[in-house]
């Protein structure tokens, strides 16, 4: 019966700290007191860190359940006493046979709070679990799952025997609700596809809804669609439910309500009526963070409620709120590409130059909104945006390319009358303004690139700035994802030799700052062709604009923001009916097979066409190199081993295969993938995520990515996908090539 008085907390600490100079505590005595206080919340940092201290002391007198209590305690008042965790970690390995079952879930939840992810720990903890799987409680199973989970763990033999035990629990008695939400959350975050286990657990819940919590509620539907378990019975019951406990609900527990249910196609609609109207209330809108808007926005377009989705972006924008560089992506694609509304497109622009806090960013967006009124034929408002910049000194060079264009001079004097009056009702655009010091943001690095070619490139000459781009990450101002060196060999080659002639269309999947677009673009641009770079980051496509119109290409290559998969549908319509002779991947690797199967659903590629995927052994790409190797629609598969762009010690590969679209037949659906290739993605995709932390440094350093490889690489084996390999070479004359 958990009691807290804090001016008997208080006297007791002053009494522990006196006696401890006389005797030191005993180990068993520490570990209750840490327990007590962390039961009953009292995180006071004095009194950890002296408890800490008595640990660190003794610690390899504790007894297992008190080294578990310990670093439940730290992780319970989330105070992380970082060498007491340390040294309690090194002796619970030693003695994790030892541990109890609850103090084996116990421990491995508080590593996972405490975001202690030692690699030696979790498996001893792993091993440990294995073994008393049968002996599990529910609440552990629940417990020990989720921590593996959120520490982005996973191993498949320890998954299958804890589904043997999870669905041995169900069929005794029903699941607690927020065993059955943590449960159903963790297999959904490895992810772990075993729909059996779902179909037990949702089973075992549906007529307990009403006891469920909220984020229970919430984590449910979000696990659901993240797997695609389709339970009409289940999710319809789940959404009705939450509306009517919707006011009950925070923030992140609304967006991934209203995402789930997008996704798993509810019929229970009123859903997204509830949770706009929710939204109308601006207190509940400033507590969404970027994430929860992107969710909802995406959702709200999905179910097909796109007044709704354009009602909460006009509450965002009268309220001054930033709603995230992702929630801006699916706005802008909404309004340019499903939906086409060019005074929505130029309103979303205002907002996305208007929130970004380096003035040179907030130029970019503005100089790609100038671009897009040019493109649109509004001479008028295209001159007066140009004329802004200038006479607020926040043009550059792509400002003054778009001034000589338009007829302007080098300042905001005289404008030449426009030919027609202006049919769209223009934003009120917010210039950037000079600050003292630097302004940083998410894209310093982009933005420096930027600048640094339009500083040091040629105005029109492509070659300049390919050139350019690869000198800044060179010469130490640190790594860019970009095709460069040996890759933009292999890029020469799709264009000139691997696809079929005559080259009218490549698609590209992920433009990131322009580099691979500006290189394909050059030498399509003298035989005729046209590029269409899909990109789901606005800023990217923004900053990627700027790159191409300065190297002269912006008439040859077009850039789609949003989602692959939701860009795919309407290529057909951008590129005016016409198929694509090559296609170059370079957007998430395990995607890549998704969307190339798209590509063919949709008749968005030509015979023979050359499909170019890169980054497929760093992190990876095993779903879709096994799919080209066993599909009988792709032949000559290959790939090109060199080394990673500016990081000699790193391989990468970058596969190449051309498609059959007359294969017919069973084959060309590919071969069931080997046990073991979801656990291969598994790892690819945690690579990417660790080496794009948003919250911090980069967690994969260059020695972690060059182990990486040689691992994949060897995995690859294991599971079947054996290539044949080519290198990039070079003729006497230092001419370089593929030798194919």
């Amino acid at each position: 019966m958990p009691r807290r008085s804090d001016g008997f907390l208080e006297d007791c600490v002053q009494l522990l700290q006196q006696r401890s100079l006389i005797q030191p505590m005993l180990p068993q005595h520490a570990s209750n007191t840490l327990w007590a206080l962390a039961t009953v919340m009292f995180a006071s940092q004095p009194l950890f860190d002296f408890l800490s201290a008595c640990v660190t002391e003794r610690v390899a007198e504790f007894k297992p359940q008190e080294l578990a209590n310990t670093v439940w305690a730290f992780a319970t008042v989330a105070l992380n006493q970082e060498s007491a965790v340390l040294r309690v970690s090194q002796h619970s390995i030693k003695k994790m046979c030892e541990f109890s079952c609850q103090s084996t879930a116990n421990f491995i939840w508080a590593c996972a709070k405490l975001a202690y992810d030692d690699v030696d720990v979790i498996q001893c903890v792993q091993a440990a679990a294995f073994q008393k799987l049968e002996s599990l409680s529910e609440q552990d199973l629940s417990t020990t799952m989720w921590a593996f989970s959120t520490m982005l763990h996973r191993d498949d033999a320890f998954l299958k025997g804890w589904v043997i035990a999870v669905k041995a629990r169900a069929a005794l008695q029903r699941v607690k609700p927020q065993h059955a939400s943590n449960m159903l959350w963790a297999m959904a975050t490895v992810p772990f596809h075993e729909h059996a286990c779902f179909a037990e657990l949702t089973e075992s819940v549906v007529d307990q809804l009403a006891a469920f919590s909220p984020q229970d509620l919430s984590c449910c539907i979000w696990a659901c669609a993240t797997v695609v378990h389709r339970d009409c019975v289940f999710t319809d019951r789940l959404a009705r439910e939450s509306v009517r406990r919707l006011g009950d609900f925070d923030p992140q527990s609304i967006g991934q309500l209203v995402w789930g249910v997008s996704y798993l196609d509810t019929s229970f609609r009123e859903v997204y009526g509830a949770v706009s109207r929710l939204l109308e209330d601006s207190t509940c809108l400033l507590h969404c963070n970027e994430k929860v808007l992107a969710m909802v926005a995406r959702a709200l377009f999905r179910g097909g409620e796109a007044k709704l989705a354009w009602k909460l972006f006009g509450q965002i924008e009268s309220n001054q709120i930033d709603p995230g560089i992702t929630a801006i992506g699916i706005w802008l694609h909404e309004s340019r590409h499903q939906q086409p509304n060019a005074a929505q497109e130029l309103q979303v622009l205002a907002v996305l130059s208007r929130l970004r806090p380096c003035r040179h960013l907030s130029a970019t967006v503005l100089n790609a909104a100038a671009l897009r009124l040019e493109e649109l034929g509004e001479a008028l408002p295209a001159r007066a945006l140009v004329s802004q910049l200038q006479g607020h000194s926040a043009s550059d060079a792509v400002t003054q390319l778009l001034a000589d264009r338009l007829g302007l001079g080098e300042t905001s004097g005289a404008c030449s009358s426009p030919t027609r009056r202006p049919q769209l009702c223009v934003p009120n655009w917010h210039m950037p303004s000079q600050v003292r010091g630097q302004a940083c943001c998410d894209y310093d690095k982009q933005c420096k690139l930027l600048q640094h070619v339009l500083a040091t490139a040629n105005r029109g000459d492509p070659q300049s700035v390919i050139d350019s781009i690869e000198r800044f990450s060179v010469d130490g101002n640190g790594w860019l994802k970009i095709a460069g060196g040996g890759k933009g060999v292999v890029l020469d080659e799709l264009v000139l030799n691997l696809a079929p002639k005559p080259v009218n269309l490549i698609v590209e999947f992920g433009c990131f700052v322009g580099y691979s677009a500006t290189r394909m673009a050059r030498l399509l641009r003298p035989r005729g062709g046209r590029l269409i770079s899909v990109e789901v980051d606005p800023v990217h496509a923004c900053i990627a604009r700027s790159t191409l119109e300065y190297a002269g290409l912006a008439d040859t290559v077009s850039i789609c923001v949003g989602y692959s998969e939701e860009v795919i549908p309407h290529l057909l319509q951008t590129s005016g009916g016409m198929a694509a002779q090559a296609v170059f991947m370079d957007q998430r690797g395990t995607r890549f097979h998704i969307d190339l199967q798209m590509l063919e659903a949709h008749g968005l590629m030509s015979d023979g066409c050359a499909v170019l995927g890169d980054n497929v052994l760093k992190p990876g790409a095993p779903h879709f190199l096994w799919y080209l190797q066993t599909s009988s629609r792709y032949e000559q598969f290959s790939v090109v081993s060199l080394r990673e762009f500016a990081s000699d010690r790193i391989e990468d590969w970058m596969s190449f295969a051309r498609y059959c679209s007359g294969a017919t037949g069973p084959s060309v659906a590919g071969a069931e993938p080997p046990e073991g290739m979801e656990h291969l993605a598994f790892l690819t995709d945690r690579a990417r995520v660790r080496s794009c932390n948003p919250a911090g440094a980069c967690e994969v350093d260059e020695d972690a990515w060059a182990q990486h490889s040689q691992d994949i690489r060897r995995a690859y084996e294991v599971v079947g996908i054996r290539p044949r390999i080519v290198h990039v070479c070079r003729h006497d004359s230092g001419e370089a090539f593929v030798n194919w």
